[in-house]
C-alpha cells in the first residue's frame, strides 16, 4: 500500500482566523451568573412586628403579682420578704409612691391569673394570704 500524505491544513478563513487569535467558546471560561438581588428588609415585617408585639403584650400580661402585705415601717417589710424567700418565694418591696410611702409586699410575677391563682394557693399552705394585683 502506497503512503498516505498528511493532510493538507484547510484553507484559512477570517472565522478560522479570529477564533484562533480568541479562545473559543468550549475554553473561555463560563459567565458568573449576577448575585440574586435581595431587599435588606425581611419579605413580612409585619408578622416579624406582630410577633415582637406579641411578645410585649405577654409581657405586659406577666405582670400580675400576689401582694401579701404593705408596711409603713420598710424594716417590717423586709422581715416578711425574708421569710417568704426562705420559702422559695420570688418576692419584691417596693414603695407605692405616695405620701406617707407604704413599702408594699409582692410574690410573682405569675404568667396570668390563673397561674397567680396557683400562686395564692402556695401561700395559704405557709399561711399567708394574698391578693391578686397588676403590676403599677
Amino acid at each position: 500500500t502506497p503512503p498516505v500524505a498528511p493532510a493538507a491544513p484547510a484553507p484559512a478563513t477570517a472565522a478560522t482566523t479570529a477564533s484562533a487569535a480568541a479562545p473559543t467558546e468550549a475554553t473561555a471560561p463560563a459567565p458568573t451568573p449576577a448575585p440574586e438581588s435581595r431587599p435588606s428588609v425581611p419579605a413580612e415585617p409585619a408578622k416579624s412586628d406582630a410577633k415582637v408585639e406579641a411578645k410585649v403584650e405577654a409581657k405586659v400580661e406577666a405582670k400580675v403579682l400576689v401582694q401579701v402585705g404593705s408596711f409603713r415601717d420598710h424594716k417590717a417589710a423586709e422581715v416578711r420578704a425574708k421569710l417568704l424567700r426562705a420559702r422559695g418565694f420570688e418576692v419584691a418591696v417596693t414603695p407605692n409612691g405616695a405620701d406617707p410611702v407604704m413599702y408594699r409586699v409582692r410574690v410573682g410575677p405569675a404568667g396570668d391569673r390563673a397561674a397567680a391563682e396557683k400562686l395564692v394557693k402556695r401561700l395559704k399552705v405557709v399561711k399567708v394570704d394574698g391578693s391578686i394585683v397588676p403590676a403599677s
